[in-house]
């Protein structure tokens, strides 16, 4: 027998059906668990590094390479991309995610590049130099 001559014969059972079917479908969704703002882990640090003064190509020479060599020695790194403009060199690095798949891991991560970043201060122009690390976790945000 036909799906809809079945149904056009037993009208009661069919709206009885479809009201069954809407209403448990309304009920799962009413408590479905959900997190209002997801968690998104940003996996991406960039390291500012002030050398007043100085020209792009200085920046680059002595500041820019001597770090990108040192946090290029990390296997969680993914890409490195660097800026050198007058009197200040920025380093943007990117981690792997399959290192870093949460939150905590991704913590040690940052740690490991924070020592390589502190291990080539000797190799810099000057020991006061000042180096920013800037990672984030964010939430989901709606943008228009």
């Amino acid at each position: 027998m036909d799906l809809a001559k079945w149904t056009i014969n037993n009208k009661l059972i069919s709206t009885i059906i479809i009201i069954l079917t809407l209403g448990f479908g309304f009920s799962s969704y009413k408590n479905m668990a959900r997190f209002e703002d997801p968690e998104f882990i940003i996996r991406t640090a960039q390291v500012f590094v002030p050398y007043s003064g100085a020209s792009p190509l200085e920046v680059a020479r002595e500041v820019t390479e001597p770090l990108e060599r040192a946090i290029q020695e990390l296997q969680e790194i993914d890409s490195i991309s660097s800026t050198s403009s007058s009197g200040m060199s920025e380093i943007k690095v990117e981690i792997k995610s399959e290192f870093s798949p949460t939150k905590s891991e991704l913590q040690i991560i940052w740690t490991k590049l924070r020592n390589k970043i502190n291990d080539a201060r000797p190799s810099l122009p000057f020991h006061q130099v000042q180096v920013r690390h800037k990672y984030l976790t964010i939430l989901a945000m709606y943008m228009v």
